[in-house]
């Protein structure tokens, strides 16, 4: 079972943040997929086809979302 959700951020000084999420219960992996997906799109933009960059912009400006990690 799964007890937090890991999202992978890569800020614009090129540090990478692991901010993790726990969960109340443990979750299955669909359950944290789906979580993932709903915290992307509340916390992130996707901008595709500017210049070379494209990808999941946090919406504070802090960096883009890389990937999760349900751990």
């Amino acid at each position: 079972m799964i007890k937090s959700l890991i999202v992978i951020v890569l800020l614009w000084n090129g540090n990478i943040v692991l901010e993790r999420l726990p969960f109340k219960e443990p979750v299955t992996l669909e359950v944290c997929s789906e979580m993932s997906d709903l915290h992307r799109t509340a916390y992130a933009t996707y901008r595709g086809n500017i210049g070379r960059s494209q990808g999941w912009f946090l919406n504070d400006g802090r960096g883009l979302i890389q990937g999760y990690i349900c751990d």
